[in-house]
């Protein structure tokens, strides 16, 4: 079975499914948890509050516990009634961090080589018979060649929970129709940072602590939770503008790497680009970046590890 999971900070993804990165752990069975995986008489269960940020993912046994939630999910989202399985798994890391962290992290699912577990209660054993590791961006791009084809130069955005990855793509003069990778940028600027500044500012301001779920939903144009009515709209102004100062600095930072998002067509994907569709599209109103579309697919990144491994291994 030939698997793709983007581990993100924010989210984890399938091609088909999505959820928080977040794990508890109890020593006795959550009574309502829906997910709970039991391994060495420890109960983990999905949380929607999400882990610290790990830049190096296998030191934090809790992305692993989320990788094997995940490949789970996709088990019975795919209706598979098995109890062991064969996985091939394809992973992905941000375009400057492969370098240093992929040969690790293969390592690190290699060497696990089988592992056992109960599931909601069903016994799961999992062989990793092949691990590989791809750029993300790169995939979620490779998930949308259409794109590719269609425009001399692609300026792929893929904004996460940790890093704002970007990759520029134009045509490969020795290769008629293919496009080739001329920069690689990964920013350390993840939307992560930005819940972190509107948390401190609404807490500073009115002692309540918002949730990442509330900031996603108020970004989107959603309800402002917990304000009287006649302050709302001047939090809403406040929010706007860190919404918009997070992405100017995104664009200054790129521009210090080179690369300006005024010269190519702009791809965006990632959960968090949809979040901040408006924004981008207000950003696109002041000129500070050329045409663009946003990637509706959030599964785009682990649609396209898959993709890649069949054709490393000249499958499919």
């Amino acid at each position: 079975m030939i698997i793709g999971v983007d581990l993100g900070n924010k989210n984890t993804k399938t091609k088909r499914d999505v959820f928080v990165s977040g794990v508890k752990l109890s020593g006795v069975k959550p009574p309502l948890a829906s997910d709970v995986i039991q391994m060495d008489n420890r109960y983990f269960s999905l949380s929607d509050e999400r882990i610290n940020y790990t830049r190096e993912k296998i030191e934090d046994e809790n992305f692993l516990v989320l990788l094997l939630m995940a490949i789970c999910r996709e088990i019975k989202h795919q209706g598979l009634k098995k109890n062991t399985f064969d996985i091939e798994l394809a992973l992905g890391l941000p375009p400057d961090h492969y370098g240093s962290q992929a040969k690790a992290l293969i390592n690190y699912y290699k060497e696990i080589e089988e592992i056992s577990f109960e599931y909601n209660d069903k016994l799961m054993t999992f062989r990793f018979k092949e691990v590989a590791c791809f750029v993300q961006g790169h995939a979620a791009m490779m998930a949308n060649q259409k794109i590719l084809k269609k425009h001399e130069y692609v300026l792929s955005h893929d904004i996460g929970g940790g890093t704002w990855n970007i990759i520029l793509f134009g045509n490969d003069p020795r290769h008629k129709g293919e496009k080739k990778i001329l920069k690689v940028v990964t920013l350390e600027h993840g939307i992560i940072y930005l819940y972190r500044d509107i948390i401190n500012y609404i807490n500073s301001e009115f002692s309540i602590k918002y949730t990442e779920d509330m900031i996603d939903n108020i970004l989107q144009g959603g309800n402002i939770p917990g304000i009287s009515e006649e302050k709302k709209e001047d939090v809403r102004s406040v929010i706007n503008f860190m919404a918009q100062e997070y992405l100017q600095t995104g664009i200054k930072l790129m521009k210090e790497e080179g690369i300006d998002p005024k010269l190519y067509y702009n791809a965006f994907s990632g959960g968090s680009s949809i979040t901040l569709s408006n924004y981008i599209d207000e950003i696109y109103g002041m000129g500070l970046i050329n045409i663009y579309e946003i990637l509706d697919d959030i599964g785009a990144n682990a649609e396209g590890y898959e993709l890649l491994y069949k054709k490393m291994y000249k499958r499919g």
